[in-house]
């Protein structure tokens, strides 16, 4: 499974016929935005989280693997 940045969240969209479909968006680390990384890295304080971030900031380059 990939990595998430933060859980996912079930929608539901109107249908022509009147019902309503139900699907869900997932928010993954591959699919997000360096800068929106980074900001969440800076302003947050679990340390299981932090390292999710840190692991992808070294796979992008951005962070060093010794910081």
């Amino acid at each position: 499974m990939p990595i998430k940045f933060r859980p996912s969240v079930a929608k539901y969209e109107k249908q022509s016929n009147g019902t309503q479909k139900k699907f869900k968006e997932h928010f993954y680390m591959r699919c997000t935005s360096t800068d929106e990384i980074t900001k969440a890295y800076e302003s947050t304080r679990s340390p299981k989280y932090r390292d999710k971030l840190k692991k992808e900031l070294v796979k992008r380059g951005v962070l060093n693997a010794n910081v």
